[in-house]
Formats: structure tokens, sequence, C-alpha cells
């Protein structure tokens, strides 16, 4: 049995009915909120006291019992092996309790959580999975479900040579525990660099930490399904947390059933205590990967007015003047064919204009460039035909080649909108349709501006001589793209920009190597733009003028208090 706790090879179950669309619908939305920065660390959530909880006896094993197939079964499985009707649509799929391979613990590298650590996850859920907070849930019931979480995988839990609270013949506890940070500085920091190359963190995670090392996507779980690095830059996707105490414990710990190990010994196989050190040296590089999430989750963004030519380089310095909001995307479940596994999960968006045009820069992680043929595939034959939702098979999703073309896009109101209706985020509709922005990727890296109107899903075309412009570079994991055109409306339509004003917009992605074209993409809701208004020259004068004045006003204080402080007969020192 030890041995399944470490990995293996093992043939999955397959579902044997399906869910109403609803429900998967409403465990992505769920998953989607409870990644937002202010979820707390794992560690951070307190468990009762020991005192406190409800006994581990039959009457509560059997509550637990009815919260799991209520709450828990659809995803699951009713005997916990993971194969719920919701399981074949999930990535990743969910956890095989049977096999008691349990990621999140503050216990050593393969050995059982305490129940304090699935209680943890059970309130906290695991952010970047469908696995959703349940701290909605009372605290007993909250315990119920560890007891019969316990109870599945007894084999394990129940067998005293597994219990992680033991006590070997040498006085070794199996438990980790997590000590004070020594003081962050740059030697700390140049140490954790030297850490990540040194614990060949990098060929997994990259060398910029974004998910694509040379090793991502060959790697697979206990059960043999791809399972690709976490990109280190989203630390809201962390799924043990992202504060360093966080960081620390899953270095030290490891991750059960996958590909990502305990570094205890790593680092300096002869020197505990400094081995200890290093692991918070490259727990805190790690943090530092991590993007500030301060301008995350905005619904705002404000495109800022310039009195010069725009640009069209995605890396010149003319576009930090323009702050940036990092929008969250999520895969497109509304129309079939639905996509559960969407890849690109986040767009950082800039925007600038100036008295003739207005220009935006995008920015999103993808592990590779996907140009299969110059050109994308267009929606409308995919729509209601084939199964709701395409099956999760790895060999139909090769990570790293050329299914379909890489592409972004901004979505626009076709037509000038009246007070707060908004036409429908998926591509609009017949009375209310939309417009779109989109970078397609090419074999020249480049690829080609396009754009398009649509008056719903089934009712897209492209637009010829748009007036879209741009470029793109694809850099290590990174598309960088800007779309620009002219403020006038296309052809007497929308989009409408007004300098002072506000119009909605919304963002969609596709990655080819994950094999999205079509309705199997990532998208957003709707968001506002707000085009800052330029000063007149009389705001110039008045702006002037005004500051003049209160430079006098401040000098003339200082002199009265200057002569003030003299007649008083001190004298300065």
């Amino acid at each position: 049995m030890r041995a399944s706790l470490q990995g293996g090879s093992y043939q999955r179950c397959l579902p044997v009915l399906l869910w109403p669309a609803l429900l998967l619908l409403v465990v992505t939305t769920v998953a989607a909120q409870q990644t937002a920065p202010s979820t707390p660390g794992w560690l951070e959530i307190e468990t009762a006291a020991v005192e406190a909880r409800p006994a581990n006896d039959e009457y509560n094993r059997e509550q637990g019992r009815r919260l799991y197939n209520f709450r828990c079964a659809g995803c699951h499985g009713t005997s916990g092996e993971g194969n719920g009707p919701a399981a074949e649509y999930l990535d990743p799929r969910p956890r095989d309790f049977l096999f008691a391979n349990f990621k999140m613990r503050t216990t050593e590298f393969s050995e059982l959580p305490l129940d304090e650590d699935l209680y943890r996850t059970i309130t906290r859920g695991i952010p970047g999975t469908a696995m959703p907070s349940w701290a909605t849930l009372e605290e007993d019931e909250r315990w119920q479900l560890v007891y019969w979480i316990r109870y599945l995988a007894r084999d394990y839990f129940d067998d005293e040579d597994f219990d992680p609270r033991r006590v070997d013949d040498d006085g070794h506890r199996y438990l980790v525990k997590v000590p004070g940070s020594p003081p962050v500085i740059d030697e700390l920091l140049e140490q954790g660099r030297q850490a990540f190359d040194k614990g060949r963190c990098v060929e997994c995670h990259g060398p910029r930490g974004l998910g694509n090392g040379t090793s991502a996507g060959t790697q697979f779980n206990y059960l043999e399904q791809r399972i690709l690095p976490r990109d280190l830059s989203k630390g809201w996707r962390y799924k043990g947390g992202s504060r360093v105490e966080d960081i620390w414990r899953t270095l030290t710990a490891g991750m059960n059933g996958t590909p990502m190990p305990s570094f205890v010994g790593a680092l300096d196989e002869s020197d505990p205590d400094n081995d200890a050190r290093l692991r918070w040296a490259l727990a805190h590089y790690v943090d530092s990967l991590a993007v500030d999430e301060a301008t995350s989750g905005g619904a705002l963004l404000t495109a800022e007015f310039i009195q010069a030519d725009l640009p069209s380089d995605p890396a010149d310095p003319a576009w930090q003047q323009a702050g940036e909001i990092a929008f969250r995307l999520m895969g497109q479940v509304i129309r079939r064919p639905r996509w559960e596994i969407a890849a690109v999960d986040q767009v950082r968006v800039r925007a600038l204009y100036n008295e003739s045009t207005i220009a935006f820069r995008l920015e999103y992680h993808d592990r590779s460039m996907s140009a299969a043929d110059g050109e994308q595939s267009d929606v409308t034959p995919e729509i209601d035909q084939g199964p709701t939702y395409p099956g999760l098979d790895v060999e139909d999703f090769e990570f790293n080649r050329a299914l379909y073309n890489d592409a972004v896009a901004l979505q626009f109101p076709a037509r000038e909108q009246q007070g707060a209706r908004r036409p429908y985020f998926l591509y609009g509709s017949i009375d209310n349709p939309v417009k779109q922005w989109r970078h397609i990727a090419g074999p020249d890296g480049q690829g080609s501006m396009q754009a398009l109107e649509a008056g719903g899903p089934a009712r897209q075309s492209w637009i010829n001589g748009s007036g879209v412009t741009g470029s793109a570079v694809y850099d290590d994991g990174v598309w960088a793209v800007v779309l620009s055109r002219s403020l006038e409306p296309d052809r007497g339509k929308g989009p409408v920009f007004t300098p002072g004003g506000t119009t909605a917009f919304s963002v969609m992605a596709w990655d080819g190597s994950n094999g999205e074209t079509g309705l199997r993409q990532s998208l957003s809701p709707w968001y506002s733009l707000y085009l800052e208004a330029p000063l007149a020259v009389g705001d110039y004068a008045t702006a002037g003028v005004v500051g003049l004045l209160v430079a006098l006003a401040e000098l003339l204080m200082l002199r009265r208090a200057g002569r003030e402080r003299g007649g008083t007969g001190d004298a300065d020192a």
C-alpha cells in the first residue's frame, strides 16, 4: 500500500452518467470566484480545538456520508474514486480518495494528512480547480466530511503504520513544523534564485517561473493524467496557498501523487539547518516571481490621453504611463461545445489614446506559441454540433503542438449603449450585436489583426477593411499584443469611444496547443473602459495660475512665521 501513496499507474474510472449543464456552469463559476486575491492562506485556516470537535463516531460519519453524497459525490463519486458524473469534464480531475494521495498537508512527503489538514482544504477549497471553499458549512459539518473521507480511505487511515502522528524508534516525528523566516535581504533572494536552478525548478517551471520549462507537458500524475507545472507568476492559483509560509511548507512536504517532490535535503544534504534556511530563500524567491495582484480584480480600465503618436510596439516604454488591470477569464460553458479546460485565465490590459486613435496593449501567458496555418477557424460550423462537453483526452490535446492558432480579442458593443443595458457577453444578439478586434498568431510570430461583427454565437462574420492594426510579440511564454484603431466608429457604427465617457468591453482568448478554437475558448464578463478627458489649453493656464498663487501664499506664510519667531528672543541653534 505504501507504493500507492507515492504514485504509480492506475486505470481511471469512467463516469456512469452526465449531470445537467447547469451543474458544471455553477461549479466553474464558483471555482472562478474562489480564486480572488482575498483568499486566505492555507495555513491561515484555523481549525477548532481538539476538544471542540465532534467525535469521530458512527453518528458523525453517517452525517458526513449524507453531506458528502449531496455536496461532493457529483465530482468525487459515491465511493470516493474520483469518478463522479462531472469528473470526466474537469481538469484537473477530482481527487481519488481511495489512493490517499493528498497534496496539502503538514506532514512529510508520502505521509497521510492530519485531520486538521483535510479540514483546512475543505474550508479553503483549492484555487485553480473546481474544488470550491466549503466555509459556508458549519464547523461540525466540515469535521463530519473529514471523518467520512477518512472512512473512504480507511485501508490507510486505520493502519497504524501510516499514522502521521507516530514516532519511530529514533524519536523522529513525521510532522512539518513551519519555523520563522530569516530576514529577507538581497543576499537571501539571490540564494533563492541559485536554489531555483540547483533544485531543478527551472526544468518544470521555466527560467521565469511561467510553467514552461523543458519538462512541461511531459509529466503525469499517479493516475497517468497529464499535469502541467504551476505558473508561479499567478500566486492566486497556488493550490496550497501563496503566502511565503505556505510556499515553504509546500517545498518541505511536496505534493503526493504529482511530480512535485519534497525539497528536504535537496539544497544542503549535509546540514539540515542550512537546508531549511535555503528552503526559506527559495520560498521567498518563488514569492518574488508572483506578479503584484494590486492591479487585479478591477472593473474599470482608464485610457490615458497623450499628445503624441501612440506606441505600436508592445515593448515601447510609453506603455508604462498607462495603468494596467489584470482581468480574469474562465472557460466558455454557455453554449456547446462547452469548454471547462480553458488555458488562458488572465489577460493584463493597458490603454492609451490621442486626438485620432485609441490603442490597447494586451499581455497574457501561454506556455507555447501555436500558429497552425496563420488562420483561425470560423466558429459557426461548431455551433450545437458534437458532444455537449468534449471529453478530456490527453491524446486529443497534446501539449506544445500547434493544433490551432493562439488568439486574443477585445469585444465591444456595436452600438452606442443607452443606460446600463449591454449586449449578451457571448457574441451579443441580433438586436444588440458586438464587434471584436482580434489578434491571430501566424507562423511568422506576428500574425494578423482582424475584426468581426456578431449578433450571437452562430452569426459571426469577418470585417474587411476594419482599420484595426497593431503588432504582437511572443517571448518565453508571454504574448504581448497591441490593437489600435481610429476613434471614429467603423462604418458609422460602434464601438463608440467618447473622451470623458465610458464604453463596455470584454476579453476573449484561445490557446491553440490546448485544442482551442471557436467556442472552445476562455472569456470574461463585461468591464468598463473610461477615456480620460484631455485638458484644454485654458485648463493648463488655470492650473498654472493656481499653482503660482499657492506658492506665493506659502512664501508669505513662511516669512510671517519667521518674523514671529524672531520676536520671541529665541536664537536659532
